[in-house]
């Protein structure tokens, strides 16, 4: 079921209601997912955001156009890698970030309308 402007409703359940909303810059991966969620037992209101984060997004391979300068970048991202899972290894997190682009005041409604909308599915007052 669709809200409007880049924000579709993908599943509602009794307790939750999960949206997706698209990126501006229209990349599959930069989606956000959002889960709206009524925990009855200890009455909360969750809302959690969910989005697939990548290195090469940070460390594109194509910023330099010659075989040398792709090779160097290559060892850079895989020795970012292996520090990036050392960290995780040993310290059992990192942090990353990455954006998501809204680009305009009707994908900004649409967000609002979808929110406001599950919340009163929800019953939430």
């Amino acid at each position: 079921m669709s809200i409007s402007k880049r924000i579709a409703e993908l599943n509602r359940l009794d307790d939750l209601i999960i949206y997706r909303a698209i990126c501006s810059c229209s990349q599959e991966k930069h989606d956000l997912t959002i889960h709206l969620e009524k925990d009855t037992e200890f009455d909360l209101l969750l809302l959690t955001f969910y989005v697939n984060l990548s290195i090469d997004e940070y460390f594109s391979l194509w910023e330099k156009d010659n075989f040398k300068g792709k090779l160097k970048k290559f060892i850079h991202i895989l020795w970012i890698r292996i520090k990036l899972s050392l960290k995780v290894l040993f310290t059992g997190y990192i942090e990353i970030e990455q954006e998501f682009i809204i680009d305009d005041k009707d994908q900004i409604d649409s967000l609002v309308k979808s929110l406001e909308e599950g919340k009163s599915y929800l019953n939430i007052e």
